[in-house]
């Protein structure tokens, strides 16, 4: 029984043809555990194993598609038909070669750190571009807004000011900020220039 201090049950094929490898225990000699619970090889190279640790690792050589929700009501509103749930660690999305497109009705972020965590940060070595028909709004405790080069606000229309209106250093004279290197340095030359 899984669980239960008894015997090391032998390994164990269930199926080996040109299809598909399906075995169960350790793969290779006989005297060396490689730590595999279950195994799955298919002829087009694809691999799923569940080791003994209880870790999951796929590999799939082309396209991978989920689908799912088709009996959700499409109407209803905070009903999931998707969950990747981490109770410790970290989630890791990365496409090196490509790119990453989220599409939704609406999209929420939302950080909950303690103390200096909580942060949302954007880092690019290109452009960042907000865009949208109706308003953007920004607010914060402090706001700081730097420009390296230069700094063009742009309207046919009026722009508003409220509050005083202090006289500062040249932006000259306000170091740049590197963004190279470490999220935490980010942070940091951030909070450091905006002082």
């Amino acid at each position: 029984m899984i669980g239960t201090e008894s015997p090391v049950a032998p390994d164990y094929t269930i199926a080996d043809n040109p299809h598909c490898l399906v075995h169960c225990g350790p793969l290779g000699p006989e005297h060396k555990d490689d730590k595999r619970d279950y195994t799955l090889v298919t002829s087009g190279g694809a691999h799923l194993v569940y080791g003994k640790n209880g870790n999951k690792v796929e590999h799939i050589q082309g396209y991978n598609a989920e689908a799912c929700g088709y009996d959700l009501d499409g109407d209803q509103k905070s009903v999931v038909a998707k969950a990747i749930l981490a109770a410790n660690g970290d989630i890791v999305l990365t496409a090196e070669a490509g790119d990453i497109r989220m599409k939704a009705r609406n999209i929420y972020i939302e950080t909950e750190g303690e103390e200096d965590e909580g942060n949302f940060l954007v880092d690019a070595n290109g452009q960042i571009t907000l865009a949208t028909g109706d308003e953007i709004r920004l607010a914060g405790g402090n706001m700081c807004l730097v420009g390296k080069k230069a700094i063009n606000l742009t309207t046919d229309f009026h722009v508003r000011i409220v509050g005083k209106l202090t006289k500062m250093k040249p932006p000259g004279l306000i170091p740049a900020i590197p963004f190279i290197g470490s999220w935490q340095s980010v942070i940091q030359n951030i909070t450091n220039t905006c002082k």
